[in-house]
């Protein structure tokens, strides 16, 4: 299997992850039935969020930079390009500073959508509750994790 087949396999189960996220976050409880005016939001509580008015926008962020970053900023455009409900905002930070920004962004709840995150960081995020299990999404998905890395 070629690197750029993987890759559009890849980007297209984050994609999805991503939808059904939304729409998961659209059947939440709203902040205010979950807290009094005034407070903030708990990291990791699921909220309601307000239906999108045309395409479903997903921030996705990473630290790829060169030939990588190059890849996935072809495999988001021709993604975009073909996609009627979906639009993908890809922003690349730079590696040095990828990950303290994501996890502020993450514990204020105002992370992206879907992001890179190396498998050295999975159980930091794992412990904090800041991920949620794919396994539901990735068998509705057709995904094979023995495709991937074994430490998944």
């Amino acid at each position: 299997m070629s690197k750029m087949f993987k890759a559009k396999k890849l980007l297209a189960v984050l994609l999805s992850v991503s939808i059904f996220g939304s729409v998961l976050a659209g059947c939440g409880a709203s902040k205010e039935e979950n807290k009094s005016s005034g407070d903030t939001q708990t990291p990791g509580k699921v909220t309601e969020q307000p239906k999108p008015q045309g395409k479903t926008k997903v921030t996705f962020w990473s630290p790829f930079s060169g030939g990588d970053g190059d890849i996935m900023k072809e495999l988001v455009a021709e993604f975009n390009a073909q996609s009627e409900t979906t639009e993908v905002e890809f922003l690349i930070f730079k590696s040095e500073e990828y990950y303290t920004k994501l996890l502020a962004a993450m514990t204020t709840n105002s992370g992206p959508t879907v992001a890179i995150n190396h498998i050295t960081r999975i159980k930091e995020y794992v412990e904090d509750g800041l991920l949620l299990p794919l396994d539901s999404y990735a068998a509705e998905a057709g995904l094979n994790w023995g495709d991937f890395t074994g430490r998944l």
